[in-house]
Parts: structure tokens; sequence; C-alpha cells
């Protein structure tokens, strides 16, 4: 209710205590791979989702970064994918880090499509598992859909205006949000394992 929420924006009030400082000490140089931002993006998004379903914080009070984490966590794994696929299909063109497109969770599902397609193709893994990638690109389709076309370019879940002052959404516009949070939990094994599963299947041996 509004008394409680108005108690937890008060805690803050009082600088963190001594005996707790400790807690708050983090490695930040031990992040070295795109798999652990993926991960911290993941945890946090988990966070928020436990926050809201276990009705300790209104939906509205902390949608933006919980979507900004789903969104953000999806496109570090489908960079972290891409780039180690990337020299095994010399044939589709390499991702560009620094791009615009970089950033499109749409162009980036596109590529991660290609790559596993053409590995399909090629017969270079089992029948099973690429029976497996094709139902898992097919629901993933819903989850790179939905998160196209709330914020394609990584910007709005950021920031209330395009670069032309125009509001990213309607004023009216609104959105139930479970949907995302149940395709996001789906999509981890498709994201996090694909690579596990390549190397299992001796299409190239992961590395770390």
């Amino acid at each position: 209710g509004r008394v409680t929420f108005r108690r937890m924006i008060e805690y803050r009030k009082h600088p963190i205590e001594e005996r707790n400082k400790s807690r708050f000490e983090s490695y930040l140089g031990w992040n070295k791979s795109w798999w652990s931002y993926y991960r911290q993006f993941k945890n946090a998004a988990h966070l928020m989702v436990r926050e809201v379903e276990e009705n300790r914080l209104p939906i509205d009070t902390i949608s933006l970064p919980m979507l900004f984490a789903i969104r953000h966590c999806i496109e570090v794994g489908l960079k972290a994918n891409i780039l180690a696929l990337e020299p095994l299909n010399e044939s589709i063109a390499r991702i560009d880090i620094g791009g615009r497109k970089s950033h499109s969770i749409r162009h980036l599902s596109q590529v991660f499509e290609q790559h596993l397609i053409l590995l399909i193709e090629q017969q270079r893994i089992s029948e099973p598992t690429a029976m497996a990638v094709k139902g898992y690109l097919a629901t993933f389709a819903g989850l790179q859909s939905v998160l196209s076309r709330l914020d394609d370019s990584s910007t709005n879940f950021r920031y209330p205006v395009d670069t032309k002052l125009t509001p990213v959404f309607h004023p009216m516009q609104r959105e139930n949000l479970s949907g995302i949070v149940d395709a996001f939990a789906q999509a981890q094994a498709f994201i996090e394992f694909t690579l596990q599963v390549l190397s299992d299947e001796g299409v190239f041996r992961e590395e770390g």
C-alpha cells in the first residue's frame, strides 16, 4: 500500500551502517566476459520481477528498469552467442559491436538465427538438436517481437523522449508485462546453453 511504499523511500535517508558496508564491495574487474554481464542483468531482472509478484512493489514504480534489465540481458546474450559462432560461419557478415544495429534485438535475433540455420543446413548438428533449435527459435520469436516493438534500439526504457523530443510511449499506452516475464524465463535455456549444446555436438570447443 501507500504507507509501505513511503516507508521504503524514507529508509534510504539513512546511510549504510558500517557493519554492512563490506557487503557492497564489488570486484568489478572480475566481470570480463559477456556471460558475466548477462547473468548480472538476469539476476537484477528476476529480483525486480519477484518484488512485483510478491506485492512488495507496484509495477509502475519499477517497470522501466525491469524491462531494461530484461532487454539488455537478451541483447548481451545474443551478442555472446553470435561472437562465438562467427568463426564457424565466415559467410555470415560479422556484427559491428559499435554500430547502431548492434543494439537492435530484431537484427541480433536475425543474425543468431542465420548462424543456427546455416549449421543445420550444413548438417553439422544432429537431427534431434536441429529440431530443438527450430522449436526454440519459434518460441523466442515472440519475445523478440514484443521487445522490438517496445524498444528496438535500447532507448525507450532509458529515456522518455527520442532525439526529436517526441515521447517514446503514448500517454495512454498500457502493457501487461507478465507475458514478457514468462517468455524471458523460457528464453534462458536457449540463450544461455546453446553454445554448450553445440560444444557437446562437437561443432566447436567452448572456451572457459
